[in-house]
């Protein structure tokens, strides 16, 4: 924008001073035509002129290009008695329109010049030489085209090396972009290489400096958040264990006291018969909603059959509780080398959703699918077709908005092992939880076992 203001301005100034170069011409005409007209009123008042000839322009013409040119005579009484005008040179090329219009109202072209003549006091008046605007525009765009050409190529000229100098100083910022972008998405193994630019330089150290901290940061995360599942599931284990030992022996015990008493007092006292039975029926209901109880607080069966059989036990066992949803289990791959902790957390991670959709989804029908797409990586995708709720609701519960405890469980478990965990919509409706879970290798397997029994 300025290079195409300073160009303009200049050719304002050069135009200018060409319209000025053209009108000092035309004042020299009308110097040249005055002394023509000067010698004809002489010899009119001397004698040896015709009236009937003045004023006589052809001299004028024989020896000056009138081209594009108007001479007129005009008396004392400032009335034009005669006018002449010069058609353009044939050669003269047409100026474009917007060159016309530009010069029209900010250039004047067509001043004309005039020119007093007499002799004492005969044929007082004066001679008038004036462009014609037409032609004097077109003359001007032949005297100013290689000007205004010249300074169209500077602007082009230095707008494109504007151009090319910011591109030239900006690209580094695409590959900070493009950290930054990785970064938003969850990849923090970035390291953006230096730049020359002392600013993108600055950017670029900022930008590393901020991936190694939420590296650090999020490994010592996931490390807490392992720390409270282990936890966690250790307190489930001692639970589950005192709850064992303890209450389930103890009504074992009311259990067969009540039987005792229900078959001593048959004879003696026949109305104890039934409170006892009573007794032994509420002991035998309590006892087994506390094995139910255990069975959530630590499944055996994954310790012994692996997470495959205990998630199509738990499926099928919780089918015929819900028997108005119908539920599918899809497994596909091999889950044989799976740690214990990743097998814990999914088998957790599909019952918590499995609970969900029992009171929350009003779904008919839900599926739990057990995928391995490779051999560093475990699926488990819960999907039902419920009402599907809010899906922004949904993520921000899942983010830890107005989040309840078994949805807190859930990120927990997920954030311990560092996996992913997503909602999609599904078709027609419903919806899909979907937790991916890295699979380390079993070198590295081996190792972590070896340290925690050490």
């Amino acid at each position: 924008a300025v290079a195409a203001l300073t160009s303009l301005a200049v050719a304002y100034l050069d135009l200018t001073r060409l319209v000025q170069e053209n009108d000092d011409e035309v004042a020299r005409i009308a110097r040249i035509a005055e002394r023509h007209v000067s010698f004809q009123v002489v010899k009119l008042a001397t004698g040896m002129g015709l009236s009937a000839q003045f004023p006589d322009w052809q001299p004028l013409a024989d020896h000056t290009n009138l081209q594009g040119l108007c001479v007129a005579y005009r008396d004392h009484a400032g009335v034009t008695t005669d006018r002449q005008c010069v058609a353009p040179d044939a050669g003269l090329e047409r100026p474009p329109a917007w060159f016309s219009y530009a010069v029209r109202h900010t250039l004047k072209v067509d001043a004309a010049s005039a020119q007093p003549v007499g002799y004492y006091e005969f044929a007082q008046g004066q001679v008038v030489v004036s462009p014609q605007p037409e032609a004097a525009i077109a003359r001007l765009w032949r005297q100013g085209r290689p000007m205004l050409a010249l300074l169209g190529i500077d602007v082009l000229a230095v707008t494109g090396l504007a151009w090319f100098a910011v591109a030239a100083a900006l690209r580094p910022t695409e590959g900070v972009l493009a950290g930054l972008a990785r970064m938003a998405d969850g990849d923090l193994a970035i390291c953006l290489p230096p730049s020359r630019i002392t600013e993108v330089s600055s950017i670029v150290s900022a930008v590393n400096r901020l991936a190694s901290r939420l590296r650090s940061t999020l490994a010592e995360r996931a490390d807490l958040a392992h720390r409270l599942v282990d936890a966690h599931e250790a307190e489930r284990r001692n639970l589950a264990r005192e709850l064992h030992d303890e209450l389930a022996q103890c009504l074992s015990a009311i259990s067969a006291k009540a039987a005792l008493i229900a078959m001593k007092a048959g004879p003696a006292c026949p109305a104890l018969i039934g409170e006892a039975e009573a007794i032994g029926s509420v002991a035998s209901s309590t006892l087994a909603q506390l094995r139910d109880t255990l069975v959530r607080l630590r499944p055996p069966e994954i310790d012994e059959l692996g997470l495959l059989q205990s998630l199509r036990r738990m499926v099928l066992a919780w089918g015929r509780d819900h028997p108005d949803i119908e539920c599918r289990f899809e497994p596909s791959g091999s889950f044989l080398d799976l740690p214990m902790p990743v097998s814990v957390s999914l088998y957790r991670i599909a019952q918590e959703c499995l609970t969900n959709v029992a009171r929350h989804a009003g779904a008919s029908h839900v599926t739990v699918s057990l995928v391995r797409p490779g051999s560093d990586q475990v699926e488990v995708r819960i999907a039902d077709d419920g009402r599907g709720l809010v899906l922004d609701e949904e993520r921000a519960r899942l983010a830890g908005e107005g989040a309840g405890l078994g949805v807190v469980g859930m990120r927990e478990r997920v954030a311990a092992l560092q996996g992913q965990i997503g909602l999609e919509l599904c078709v027609p409706h419903g919806l899909s939880v979907v937790v991916l879970i890295p699979v380390p290798p079993k070198s590295l397997v081996s190792t972590v076992r070896q340290v925690v029994v050490a």
